[in-house]
């Protein structure tokens, strides 16, 4: 499956790339909390909670670990470990861990300028993958706002199940630029049935008219991903059409080493060499 084993490739450079730092491997703060209390999960939920974001990067790797971060899955089955090992707390956790990605969104957007720590994109970047892996619906929301920080929120949202896919598929008509480039971003991914083999076929033909109207859109970082998305659909006429359209599409040209770079265009023209029309 196209780009889902990824954490420094995806969520965590697009989250470097955010916070202005490269990604390496998540370097957990090692001291406890300097609360004096023992770290119980209560305890540990409490700090997450603390006005010292040194305080709740400190209480989230406490908790789950930075091993939790180094592999595909590793999310889901720590934070499943946790939820076994603690029951009573199981809700709490799970309201915990979305509001602690709320709080740390909030900070994010108020940054003035990039920050330079490491520390903070890494955890950034394994609180965004942590959320997108536990399958919570109160968390659809917090990931349809970090969708530009790359795949891993959207494949979060597509987990979210048919409700996420109806969300999505009404920001997809919005007169935000924004809310429509999310939706491609997460609708994108739609197509790959290893991603979302759950998916009705009635849901599918929507999602596959929603691409094809944004692959006309004004902006063309959503043209982008609505091609993208459409890769993934049977080369049938309309589709064909599409493709023929965007490989002459050089509204997103920039000049890179005094050459232009059009990404719309490249990822036509990719296509049509690999869907030559047979005589």
């Amino acid at each position: 499956m196209r780009q889902v084993f990824l954490r420094a490739a995806g969520v965590a450079c697009l989250a470097g790339a955010l916070l202005g730092t490269p990604l390496s491997a998540p370097s957990a703060a090692k001291q406890p909390p300097a609360s004096g209390r023992a770290l119980t999960v209560s305890v540990l939920l409490d700090q997450f909670r603390s006005p010292n974001q040194t305080a709740r990067i400190q209480a989230f790797y406490l908790l789950f670990g930075a091993s939790a971060f180094q592999q595909a899955g590793a999310p889901q089955t720590k934070f499943t470990e946790v939820e076994q090992r603690e029951p009573a707390q199981r809700h709490r956790l799970r309201t915990a861990v979305v509001d602690l990605l709320r709080r740390e969104q909030a900070y994010v957007r108020s940054l003035r300028a990039p920050t330079s720590s490491e520390l903070l994109s890494n955890y950034y970047g394994d609180l965004i993958w942590m959320v997108s892996e536990i399958r919570e619906p109160a968390a659809l929301e917090v990931l349809i706002e970090v969708l530009p920080i790359g795949h891993t929120a959207a494949l979060g949202v597509v987990k979210l199940g048919d409700p996420a896919i109806a969300r999505l598929l009404s920001m997809s008509t919005s007169a935000d630029p924004g809310a429509r480039e999310r939706a491609a971003r997460a609708l994108s991914i739609i197509g790959d049935a290893e991603v979302a083999p759950w998916v009705t076929t009635a849901r599918r033909a929507e999602v596959r008219a929603a691409l094809l109207r944004l692959s006309s859109d004004s902006h063309p970082t959503t043209r982008l991903f609505a091609i993208t998305g459409l890769e993934h659909e049977p080369a049938d006429a309309q589709i064909r059409a599409v493709f023929a359209r965007l490989a002459n599409d050089r509204a997103d040209c920039t000049q890179i080493g005094g050459k232009p770079v059009c990404p719309v265009q490249r990822v036509a023209k990719q296509w049509q060499a690999a869907h030559p029309e047979r005589p």
